[in-house]
């Protein structure tokens, strides 16, 4: 028995020294890059834009810089996304790696994406009826969901504003 007590702490230990986390990678640039509005936008696309009046050479089309997420992902488990617009990687990794990537020249900034889901709160409590409240706090407690069934109980939940991140995969719009 105490072998196995032994064991499982040490596998929660391992576990937890080497915890990740996700992050958002952003870039100083894109450098180095090149792009051809021809081969990445289909014809509708372009005349679209040339229609509206939007460039076709755009810096946020252009990819990302391909050393910049090289160099990004030999310090990651993963590289999850990547945006051009918003010139930046999604990746996996531990926090010590995070906080040494933010050294790089080409970065411009890392930051930790949050994983926890959040439901913003309202002033009127009274928005939802009773019975309404009553329905959804039991079906939302047979979903095992604390976070909302507590928002119920306080009457902090109209049906609005929810805002969140998936637990598992950040958004990676954009």
């Amino acid at each position: 028995m105490k072998k196995y007590i032994f064991l499982y702490i040490f596998i929660l230990a391992s576990t937890l020294v080497n915890a990740q986390e996700y992050y958002w990678v952003y870039f100083t640039d894109k450098s180095g890059t090149e792009f051809n509005p021809n081969t990445y936008f289909n014809s509708k696309a372009i005349d679209r834009r040339l229609e509206n009046g939007i460039s076709l050479y755009d810096i946020s089309d252009y990819p990302l810089n391909e050393n910049y997420k090289s160099e990004i992902g030999k310090l990651s488990t993963e590289i999850i996304g990547e945006s051009r617009w918003f010139n930046s990687i999604a990746i996996y990794t531990t926090k010590e790696n995070a906080n040494y990537i933010s050294g790089f020249s080409f970065v411009k900034e890392v930051v930790k994406i949050s994983n926890d889901a959040k439901l913003a709160s309202i002033d009127n409590p009274y928005l939802i009826c009773q019975d309404e409240k009553m329905r959804l706090e039991s079906q939302l407690s047979r979903m095992n969901c604390q976070t909302f069934s507590t928002g119920l109980s306080s009457g902090h939940l109209g049906g609005r504003s929810v805002m969140g991140t998936s637990k598992n995969r950040p958004s990676l719009s954009g």
